[in-house]
């Protein structure tokens, strides 16, 4: 989702590209989704959702993407291919 962020975010630093980020996530078997900031001049660009909970409080911010783990992907394709999804996710 465009302009969302969750609460609970974990920042991960030193990464610098939206692919490097959900990558990264793919391969932290805790990881459930990601905030990406796109905005001038952010501090961290890459914060991991650990806990699924967090992913029910979302809130405007201009410039936030946030992204929602599916499913994982079998090992071998592509991670962000198979799993990513940036269309509204309601949980229950």
């Amino acid at each position: 989702m465009n302009n969302t962020s969750a609460s609970g975010g974990e920042a991960q630093t030193g990464i610098t590209t939206e692919a490097d980020c959900l990558s990264q996530c793919a391969t932290n078997n805790q990881c459930v989704g990601v905030d990406l900031d796109l905005t001038s001049g952010a501090a961290t660009l890459c914060w991991f959702h650990l806990n699924v909970n967090n992913l029910r409080n979302t809130n405007p911010r201009q410039g936030v993407h946030h992204h929602v783990l599916q499913e994982r992907c079998p090992q071998g394709i592509g991670n962000n291919e198979c799993f990513w999804n940036v269309a509204v996710v309601v949980l229950f």
